[in-house]
């Protein structure tokens, strides 16, 4: 009789041998702290979790959390819009990232105002 394999064995029959570099481990460590961070803030956007709790999430990434707050930064920058309500944005760059926001609420302000002009 024929033995049928799961993809899982066929995958660890053909990797059998395979070792990961320091490099490779240190970069899927960082992928995977980018998509830990990205849960937690699409989390907070969607309203699904308070500020108070994207804090204590925030806590629990440790010794990460200094890894992990460029990624924060930049999704913030990155969700910022000119046309849209982005109180949530500054309430987490303000609480967690330490930012008070100014100069990118007031370059989505004047984004704003160049929209407004166009139309």
């Amino acid at each position: 009789m024929v033995e049928i394999k799961s993809t899982f064995d066929i995958i660890m029959e053909k990797t059998r041998g395979m070792t990961v570099s320091e490099e490779e481990k240190a970069l899927m460590r960082e992928r995977e702290l980018e998509g830990k961070t990205r849960g937690i803030f699409q989390k907070y956007l969607d309203g699904a979790i308070s500020l108070a709790r994207f804090k204590e999430e925030w806590d629990h990434f440790g010794k990460d959390r200094e890894k992990a707050l460029p990624f924060l930064k930049r999704m913030c920058v990155e969700k910022a819009d000119p046309e849209d309500e982005n109180s949530l944005v500054f309430a987490l760059l303000k609480e967690i990232v330490g930012v008070e926001g100014d100069r990118l609420e007031h370059a989505l302000e004047s984004a704003r105002e160049n929209l407004e002009a166009r139309r």
